[in-house]
């Protein structure tokens, strides 16, 4: 099986109609940007919804989002499970609300992410509304140290010049989203040339044994060309962690320059670095120079090559294992009741235990 490279962002999202603010909605994109205005009708796509009703709920607003996910069929299975906290057994006896008021949503959010199996990732969950914020913080429940909350509201109302018309901003909010590789360009340089100069006689900086390039991480400090293998620094960074539970460590500091880095960040290097043909990795780094030079323009450009490239996926994933026994028809209901579906789309659509393989591989 190829193993693909952990992406450089995908995301569970939670929408607000502005026109009625009781309707909710919960999704999945690895663009959120070009999915909002989906979803709000100025581009093709979208789900039925946000757009049933002729569209009278339009525009939608996107209170946060839930991002950092270790692949798209990662994020799916989350997105299923935020959709029907009660069908999953990932929550245990605590089983989430069928309620859909937002602080019910924000409230089986919070026991999604508190749970061993969604708590552990490194996952960051990014709120752009204060009114979504303060029902959050209204809760007042800690949440395992993996996980980062962030208040990210838009800064700017106006983007002057001439921008992709799918670029970030960098003025707050989804529009200031960076969902490129751009943020570990330097750092995949700095790691690949490291690498290639140390060749064969590359060692582990913690157990000084041989280094395979396949599994070194790289620091991603400045000045800093300290290496090792991917379990060494894991147990070292968890030897930092006052968090007996956590099988992947949060964060740590190099060993060597004693700066802090995130775990998730090492490791998607390492991803891009393997798990990309050269040619793709090229590709991938020309798109994010491309998005990064197109900012500030007077009009908005139209980029056909990014909707032909969007790996946009529609369907919820089902964990099968995740359904309790005598659940399965109920599962599959809420399914189709939810996601709008035609039933030739249903039939079209695999909830086979192999997606789940493919996320465990």
């Amino acid at each position: 099986m190829e193993h693909r490279p952990i992406p450089s962002f995908y995301c569970c999202y939670l929408l607000r109609s502005t026109v009625r603010s009781k309707s909710l909605y919960i999704g999945s994109t690895p663009d959120p940007r070009r999915r909002l205005a989906q979803h709000n009708g100025h581009e093709k796509g979208g789900a039925f919804q946000t757009a049933r009703l002729k569209g009278e709920l339009r525009p939608w607003e996107m209170l946060c989002i839930v991002h950092g996910f270790p692949s798209s069929i990662a994020a799916l299975q989350f997105e299923w499970a935020w959709q029907r906290p009660y069908l999953t057994k990932k929550v245990g006896d605590n089983k989430g609300s069928k309620g859909f008021t937002l602080s019910t949503r924000l409230s089986n959010l919070h026991l999604l992410l508190s749970t061993n199996a969604f708590g552990s990732w490194p996952l960051t969950l990014r709120f752009f509304n204060e009114q979504a914020r303060a029902h959050w913080e209204h809760m007042k429940k800690p949440l395992p140290k993996g996980i980062r909350v962030v208040f990210d509201p838009r800064r700017e109302e106006e983007v002057r010049g001439r921008v992709s018309k799918f670029a970030a901003t960098g003025v707050g909010g989804v529009q200031g989203l960076d969902i490129t590789f751009q943020p570990l360009e330097l750092h995949h340089k700095k790691a690949a040339a490291i690498l290639e100069a140390a060749g064969k006689e590359a060692t582990c900086g913690i157990c000084h044994g041989s280094l395979d390039h396949n599994e070194a991480l790289v620091c991603e400090h400045t000045f800093c060309e300290h290496t090792a293998h991917l379990r060494c620094l894991s147990a070292n960074f968890l030897g930092d962690e006052d968090e007996a539970r956590l099988v992947l460590p949060v964060k740590g500091k190099c060993p060597e320059c004693r700066k802090e880095s995130y775990w998730g960040d090492l490791v998607r290097e390492l991803s891009l670095r393997t798990r990309t043909k050269p040619q793709e990795a090229a590709k991938k780094a020309a798109a994010a120079a491309k998005r990064k030079a197109a900012k500030g323009a007077l009009a908005v450009d139209e980029d056909e090559d990014e909707s032909e490239d969007e790996a946009e996926v529609e369907v919820s994933c089902i964990d099968v294992a995740d359904i309790p026994e005598g659940k399965e028809a109920e599962a599959a209901e809420a399914s189709m009741m939810l996601d709008g579906f035609s039933d030739g789309e249903l039939e079209a659509m695999t909830y086979a235990a192999d997606a789940f393989e493919t996320f465990l591989g």
